[in-house]
């Protein structure tokens, strides 16, 4: 199940590890050879985030991030500094920090 939530509107929340969406993730995340084929990359923590975010070069697909991280004054920044949420035409997903 997917909700509308805070921080402008902008994010979805995942509940559940049933959720087709959160399955393909795993699945993909799972498979360096799946990740090679698909021309996707993933990028954990603030640093690579920032990089991610304030590039011009790279396509980014979606944003999935623990509830803990909505708290965190650095990550925020980053995302307003950015303009992302003013612009994104991508989804930005929260999922509980038991599932991330």
């Amino acid at each position: 199940m997917e909700q509308s939530m805070g921080i402008e509107g902008k994010f979805r929340r995942i509940e559940s590890a049933q959720n087709e969406r959160f399955k393909a993730v795993i699945r993909l995340l799972g498979s360096n050879s799946a990740m090679r084929a698909t021309g996707l990359a993933a990028a954990e923590g603030l640093h690579l985030a920032e990089y991610l975010l304030n590039g011009k070069d790279q396509e980014i697909e979606s944003i999935w991030a623990p509830d803990s991280l909505l708290d965190n004054p650095e990550w925020l920044a980053l995302l307003h500094s950015s303009g992302l949420l003013l612009q994104c035409d991508f989804p930005l997903l929260v999922l509980p920090d038991n599932l991330y």
